[in-house]
């Protein structure tokens, strides 16, 4: 069971994470210096310096006697728990990716019913998206379908 004080030593941990320079800071600190940091992240280096002063506050990372940064005990384990997120980052990209198909599926689905677009057009888009690939998410692949199926029905109808 966590106690409080374990809640609140991990909310300092994650605020170490909180930022996206801050775990990649972590991820680079022993191989580059501040400088190549800094290039590669396209961050200016007094912005770096502040994330890198807040990891040292935390001590995730300190400076060697010839001004080198490394990582500390706790920032090992830090960047161990970072590589172990990174197949949940993974998954939530793809969650997102569906959820935006979804969302711009539903969208086109619209455009068309108040015939902003014709179903022709919207027949067009759905069919480049479904033979091209775009859609990566198999609920936006069966809807693209679904939608497909019904405009050529109402087509025959008419």
């Amino acid at each position: 069971m966590l106690t409080k004080l374990l809640y609140d030593n991990l909310a300092e941990i994650f605020e170490g994470f909180a930022h996206p320079v801050r775990i990649a800071i972590l991820s680079m600190i022993e191989t580059k210096s501040l400088r190549e940091i800094s290039v590669a992240l396209k961050i200016s280096r007094p912005g770096l310096q502040r994330h890198v002063n807040q990891l040292s506050n935390l001590g995730l990372i300190r400076k060697d006697k010839g001004r080198k940064f490394f990582l500390t005990e706790l920032g090992t384990e830090a960047r161990k728990l970072i590589e172990g997120f990174e197949v949940l980052a993974t998954k939530i990209d793809v969650v997102k990716r569906e959820k935006t198909e979804m969302l711009s599926l539903q969208s086109l689905d619209q455009t068309m019913k108040t015939g902003f677009l014709k179903p022709n057009e919207v027949k067009k888009l759905l069919s480049k998206a479904v033979s091209t690939g775009a859609l990566k998410s198999p609920d936006a692949k069966d809807r693209a379908k679904l939608m497909l199926r019904s405009i050529e029905k109402a087509a025959r109808r008419s």
